[in-house]
């Protein structure tokens, strides 16, 4: 067949498999799910072109020429305008404000490309690759079509917004889709602004607002692409590292489906011993055992066996199956774009020669630039990665200058040039955020704590031991070098330059894991569970980087002339597949059959406030979605209601979560650790007084005293709900002065669809 018919083929096939799933999932979902879902990937497809031509620039040594890339960029760039503006208060956040930032930006990225290429007089090649990379462009969007379909539709088997840390994701994007101007109001502590690494959310946010969707659908259709755009993030790195390394035809292809596989869907090893070793030793000897937890594979540290030194080791397959959109998941995409950079940096090299000087004028490039902005989205969405990369950078420019240069001073020179200016340009970029941030933790302290040493093989053993046995390839491979002070020079000169890349990454990964048995960050849990974030975000960035790795190693080993390094690939892409069952499993658990479409729910993450129960006493709270149905429609965006106070992670504050308006005081314990100003990590009087002013408010029968609390936190709205009742009230659950409070205003809203005898109020506060 020829090459012609061949890609026809394959272009028709993948039409086809794109038809057949919109087909079957249009016949599973429901109809508004449906159209959200094409709504929001509509929207996501408009950004890809505005942001193509940036990416067109900056990965234009990719073999894709970074398509995935321009989807980021393209959202990413004008949300950072939009957000830039509104935190001046010199535009406010519409609608309409971003739909203008999305144009302007589309249109300067253009206009800077065509005059770049006519600046370069190559503007005919540029047509020329176009046309030959039109095929390659739709192939991408396809299958990103057709992932991003069945992602969302397997969402719909557990959409609920109604577990772990999603109150307070989805109460994040619910108050900054109300807001103005940034930063938004905290919807837990009223009349204060949100203290926490918000950015992420906000894009987020900006994506559904651009696209006009509710958060109730926007919350997991952001779920659904994160997952997809960072599937094809690692896959597009995947590709291109083997590709730049290795002129096998297929082998890229390879390297890129395992670098999705292992940021995307692995598991640890961890599942492969105590869900597949350990039930067959199980069942050779007739023993008894219990059916494995995917929640197990990040609770092992300090739970199996039980000690005090308690962490948690999550990946982003567990995070992406249960849904939450903490800031450690949305930085996943930021992160691998981050990554992409630095390939594309490398990869941007055109003068091989080592007998350059070093100067500051070639260290401002659309490259670096671009670094400097993901580098501050990064520090704004999940602070934890923002020195991790600082590192990164540090040690990747360190390498790529050795390698560059024919002295240490002139590589070092260069590195001090290109690392200030992408410190400075990321710190510029975030002065909107901190100027109006208070620090939360900056203490370091000596770990007292220690991880068995078999448990650090379990979980991170095989990729440790990839990492190295590639290291020794690599020195293998450099032999002979010469042995005296330039061994580290000559040694990186003898690297390629996939080699070196990937190595740091690699060892990076490693140091990560290492560090957090000899430092950890001091916050709130300290006492009780001090490297309990620590390990946690650290550990999360090592799996990322460690399935970049997988990408380029197994590939490279596989296809080595070496019989020993075939060997070790093929017992190490076993093992391997072995963890990404794990996916598997773990969707399984948390979303049920997928095949019946009886099972099948909504997009809609608030649906289950109709037929859920509330942490007490099993009680229906649908009397807490008509109250949140009315606020919705019915009152100002920027109103304030009074509500208990609430325990993290439980079901109390769903009003304020799901309406976006600020209450007195919400989760407790979250608002602890976002007001530690500069680690001071005892409770705030703030958050007493505010509960002490709570409780008062729902049982004082002196009225002069519950309008002072009214005028003090500018309260327009009281719930009076089964929650309320429970925390305040007498045994027949009525409050001691709710006579008092019906006459401090209207009841707007009455309803008691549980039946039992405490009907749940809205009242409009007229004093």
């Amino acid at each position: 067949m020829k090459k012609r018919d061949k890609n026809y083929l394959i272009n028709v096939l993948l039409l086809l498999l794109l038809i057949m799933v919109i087909t079957s999932i249009y016949q599973k979902m429901d109809i508004t799910s449906f159209n959200m879902a094409f709504s929001w990937y509509f929207i996501l497809l408009i950004f890809t072109i505005v942001g193509f031509p940036i990416s067109y620039l900056i990965f234009n040594k990719f073999y894709d020429r970074g398509y995935i890339f321009a989807k980021i960029i393209g959202f990413l760039i004008p949300g950072y305008l939009t957000w830039c503006m509104a935190s001046f208060h010199i535009v406010k956040f519409t609608y309409t404000s971003c739909l203008i930032f999305v144009i302007i930006v589309g249109l300067i990225s253009y206009l800077y490309l065509i005059i770049s290429k006519i600046l370069k007089k190559d503007i005919k090649d540029f047509t020329y690759d176009m046309k030959s990379k039109w095929m390659t462009f739709y192939r991408l969007e396809i299958c990103f079509l057709i992932v991003f379909l069945l992602v969302a539709y397997i969402k719909g088997f557990n959409p609920d917004a109604n577990s772990t840390e999603k109150y307070m994701d989805y109460g994040f994007m619910a108050v900054m889709n109300n807001t103005d101007y940034f930063p938004s109001v905290d919807m837990w502590l009223a009349g204060a602004n949100i203290n926490y690494y918000y950015f992420g959310h906000y894009l987020l946010t900006f994506i559904a607002k651009t696209a006009q969707i509710d958060i109730s659908y926007g919350y997991n259709l952001s779920v659904v692409t994160l997952f997809t755009i960072t599937l094809f993030e690692a896959f597009t790195i995947g590709f291109n590292l083997v590709k730049r390394t290795s002129s096998n035809k297929y082998l890229p292809y390879f390297g890129g489906i395992i670098s999705s596989l292992g940021v995307n869907i692995a598991g640890n090893f961890h599942y492969v011993v105590f869900n597949i070793i350990y039930p067959a030793l199980y069942t050779v000897f007739h023993m008894p055992y219990n059916n494995y937890d995917f929640w197990s594979s990040t609770r092992y540290i300090g739970y199996n066996p039980d000690r005090v030194d308690k962490v948690i080791h999550e990946f982003p397959n567990f995070s992406f199956v249960i849904g939450d959109l903490h800031s450690h998941v949305i930085d996943i995409f930021l992160v691998l774009l981050f990554i992409g950079l630095l390939l594309a940096y490398l990869m941007n090299d055109k003068d091989k020669s080592y007998r350059l000087e070093a100067s500051s004028v070639g260290v401002i490039s659309l490259s670096s630039i671009m670094m400097g902005l993901v580098l501050g989205a990064m520090k704004m969405t999940n602070f934890w990665d923002y020195p991790i990369y600082l590192v990164v950078i540090f040690l990747f420019l360190l390498f790529y200058y050795l390698a560059k240069y024919e002295t240490f001073k002139e590589a070092l020179l260069m590195l001090v040039y290109q690392l200030i200016f992408i410190f400075c340009l990321s710190q510029v970029f975030t002065l909107p955020f901190t100027m109006t941030f208070i620090k939360i933790a900056s203490k370091i302290a000596i770990s007292p704590y220690h991880t068995i040493f078999y448990q650090l093989l379990v979980l991170w053993g095989i990729p440790i031991f990839m990492v190295l046995y590639y290291f020794l390839f690599t020195i293998a491979n450099s032999i002979p070098i010469k042995i005296d002070k330039y061994l580290i020079k000559n040694y990186v000169q003898s690297l390629r330059p996939g080699d070196y890349f990937i190595l740091i990454i690699g060892f990076s990964a490693i140091g990560l894991i290492l560090s957090t048995e000899v430092l950890y960050v001091v916050d709130i849990f300290f006492d009780s569970a001090p490297r309990f974030n620590t390990v946690f975000k650290f550990t999360y960035q090592s799996f990322i980087m460690f399935g970049v790795c997988y990408g380029y190693i197994l590939p490279i080993l596989y296809n080595s002339s070496r019989k020993t390094n075939r060997s070790v690939a093929k017992v190490l892409i076993v093992l391997f597949l072995l963890t990404c069952c794990y996916a598997y499993t773990s969707t399984e658990q948390w979303f049920g059959d997928i095949t019946n479409k009886k099972n099948y729910k909504t997009l809609d993450a608030t649906a289950f406030l109709k037929n859920n129960t509330l942490d007490y006493d099993d009680v229906l709270a649908i009397d807490n979605s008509v109250v949140i149905e009315y606020i919705k429609e019915h009152v100002k965006k920027d109103a304030v209601i009074i509500e208990a106070s609430g325990d993290s992670y439980s079901s109390d504050n769903q009003i304020s979560v799901f309406t976006g308006r600020s209450t007195v005081l919400g989760w407790t314990g979250h608002e602890w650790l976002w007001r530690s100003e500069n680690s001071n990590f005892d409770y705030p009087q703030l958050l007493v007084d505010r509960d002490n002013d709570i409780h008062k408010f729902y049982s004082s029968g002196n009225i002069d005293e519950l309008i002072d609390i009214i005028n003090t936190y500018k309260i327009d709205y009281i719930v009076i709900g089964y929650t309320e009742r429970k925390k305040y009230g007498d045994s027949d659950l009525r409050l001691y002065n709710e006579d008092i409070l019906l006459s401090l205003g209207e009841v707007v809203v009455e309803t008691n669809q549980i039946g039992a005898n405490w009907p749940t109020y809205l009242i409009k506060v007229s004093y």
